[in-house]
C-alpha cells in the first residue's frame, strides 16, 4: 500500500470519526434542549398555577401587597430558570470534545489578539494545547475553559474564561430569554 493510499485512508477515517462525533454532539445537544424545553414548560405550568393562586389572594388582600408578592415569586422563578439554564450551559461546556474546546480557545485567542498584543495566555490544563503560538507564554490557571490573555507588561487583561463569558451571558442575555419564556 502506497504512502498516499495510507494517507487517504487515515484522512477518511479521521473525517468519519469527526462526523460521528459531530452527530453525537448534535444529538446530545438536542436531548439537552428537549429536556430544557420540557422543564421550562413544566415551570411555565407551575407558574400559571401559582399565578392563579396569587390572583385569588390578591382579591382577599390589599392590592399593593399582592402585587409585591407576585413580583417576588416571578423573580424567584425567573432566577430558578436562569440558574437551571446556566447549569445546563456549564454541563454542555464541560462535556465538549477536545477538538471543539481547542477551536473555541483558538477563536478566543484571535479575538484577544485583535484587542491587544498578547504575550501571556492562561488556560485550563485541558486547553493548554490550544495555544500553539510560540510568541505567547502560556501558564495553566484554575478555570473551566477558555482563556485569559495579558499584554507583555501584564497591565491589560482580557478575560475570556468560560466562567466569565457565562457570567456576562447571564447578566446580559439570559434575563431577556427568561422573560420571554415566562411571559
Amino acid at each position: 500500500m502506497s504512502l498516499e493510499a495510507v494517507k487517504k485512508e487515515i484522512l477518511a477515517s479521521v473525517r468519519e470519526q469527526a462526523e460521528q462525533r459531530k452527530k453525537e454532539t448534535a444529538q446530545q445537544a438536542k436531548e439537552i434542549l428537549a429536556k430544557a424545553d420540557e422543564e421550562i414548560k413544566q415551570q411555565e405550568e407551575e407558574t400559571r398555577q401559582k399565578t392563579k393562586v396569587l390572583l385569588a389572594a390578591m382579591e382577599q388582600q390589599e392590592s399593593s401587597l399582592a402585587r409585591s408578592e407576585a413580583k417576588r415569586i416571578l423573580l424567584d422563578m425567573q432566577k430558578a430558570v436562569l440558574d437551571e439554564l446556566m447549569e445546563q450551559l456549564k454541563e454542555i461546556l464541560s462535556k465538549l470534545p477536545q477538538k471543539k474546546r481547542d477551536e473555541y480557545c483558538t477563536r478566543l485567542l484571535k479575538k484577544a489578539q485583535a484587542q491587544l498584543s498578547v504575550k501571556w495566555a492562561y488556560t485550563s490544563k485541558q486547553d493548554k494545547k490550544a495555544i500553539s503560538d510560540k510568541t505567547i507564554t502560556h501558564e495553566e490557571m484554575n478555570i473551566q475553559g477558555g482563556l485569559i490573555a495579558e499584554n507583555k507588561e501584564k497591565t491589560v487583561r482580557i478575560d475570556y474564561s468560560f466562567e466569565t463569558l457565562l457570567e456576562e451571558l447571564q447578566k446580559d442575555a439570559l434575563p431577556k430569554i427568561a422573560k420571554e419564556l415566562l411571559s
